[in-house]
């Protein structure tokens, strides 16, 4: 993290790219590379890292502060990642996920997999980060890390704003299940909980569906997971020497006939099995 967060910040106000105030920049420059020296030297970043327990828990707010400095960084090395992604798909949507909780987390995971090339354990270190970034502004309390990884998830970022000033008053000994009701009354979460809940179950039921018809691709299996993205189905022109065709109909309407069931179930296969 400290490597990419240097990396990213000298990028954007390097004298050379900076094209606003050049005393801006310079000063910026001096403040940079006074915390590197700090935090990449461990004697003294381990009493760095004391003090500032002792004073206040991590600002998640302040997190957010440098972002256009991490998007910008992150342009310089998108080549390099893209040639990644093409050989490891799954590190797209690692990327996308620890996206949701800064753009400084992405950068991170990002520079750290391009220079370990540990391509494998690729979904390992972004669990990894992405638990050390919440209980960095949320404590090491599992509720209360499980609770603001929620709130962040269903972009409820003023909410896990003010959890983390609310960590930071009153510290991390509070009962946990009190600082969760607080938040969830303050920002009337809980239609917001109940939505998230529905939506899990939602996902969970047509993967169901998804996995049944992938296992066992008769009609029946067909029709239902079908019916659960919102069409509604039906068999057509029914005989004795002709299989019979399939008609498929959206939510507004408009009908796809398809000539048997084997051409119907490809369909299925192509466009709706891939959902999750």
């Amino acid at each position: 993290m400290i490597v990419a967060a240097f990396r990213a910040l000298a990028q954007r106000y390097h004298p050379d790219k900076w094209e606003g105030d050049p005393e801006t920049a310079h000063a910026k420059m001096v403040e940079i590379n006074a915390a590197y020296a700090v935090l990449s030297d461990e004697h003294r970043r381990s009493r760095y890292d004391q003090e500032q327990t002792e004073k206040r828990q991590g600002d998640f707010g302040a997190a957010e502060e440098n972002e256009e400095a991490f998007s910008s960084a992150l342009s310089e090395i998108e080549e390099r990642w893209a040639i990644a992604a093409d050989v490891f798909p799954e590190l797209i949507e690692l990327r996308q996920h620890l996206q949701k909780f800064s753009s400084a987390l992405s950068f991170e995971y990002i520079s750290l997999l391009l220079a370990m090339k540990q391509f494998e354990r690729a979904k390992e270190i972004a669990q990894l980060l992405e638990h050390e970034f919440l209980v960095r502004y949320f404590t090491s309390d599992p509720v209360l890390v499980e609770y603001a990884r929620k709130l962040i998830l269903v972009e409820q970022r003023d909410a896990a704003l003010a959890l983390n000033r609310l960590v930071d008053v009153v510290g991390p000994t509070a009962d946990p299940t009190q600082l969760v009701s607080k938040i969830d009354a303050k920002f009337n979460l809980n239609s917001i909980w109940e939505r998230s809940r529905e939506d899990v179950e939602s996902k969970r039921r047509r993967g169901e569906f998804i996995r049944c018809f992938v296992k066992s691709p008769n009609f029946r299996n067909a029709q239902m997971l079908v019916k659960d993205f919102g069409y509604e189905v039906g068999e057509a022109g029914q005989g004795l020497f002709r299989p019979a065709g399939v008609v498929l109909t959206s939510a507004v309407g408009v009908s796809q006939n398809f000539k048997d069931h084997a051409s119907f179930f490809e369909w299925v296969k192509s466009n709706l099995c891939k959902a999750i």
